[in-house]
């Protein structure tokens, strides 16, 4: 089994790994959910870069939501599946 770094070399582009999340673009490098119109990533250094939006710069952040919770769990799925299907 690889590692989880290994995992994250692997990884697509960010608009193609943001396509496969079901984020919508605005051409900016800004990543919102389809679904709900949310700010939630941003193409940074050539890698998307989740936001929390109440995550608070320098101190403790918040505990997850179960919304939270649920989008970050479907997004390492969806790499990890899509890993997968390029390696077979």
């Amino acid at each position: 089994m690889k590692s989880f770094l290994q995992f994250i070399k692997e990884l697509n582009s960010p608009s193609e790994e943001a396509q496969k999340l079901g984020l919508q673009g605005d051409g900016h490098g800004s990543w919102y959910d389809r679904r709900t119109n949310e700010f939630v990533a941003k193409t940074e250094g050539g890698k998307l870069k989740f936001y929390n939006k109440r995550e608070r710069i320098g101190q403790q952040d918040p505990r997850q939501t179960a919304h939270e919770k649920m989008f970050l769990l479907q997004v390492i799925m969806t790499q990890m599946l899509s890993s997968n299907h390029q390696h077979q």
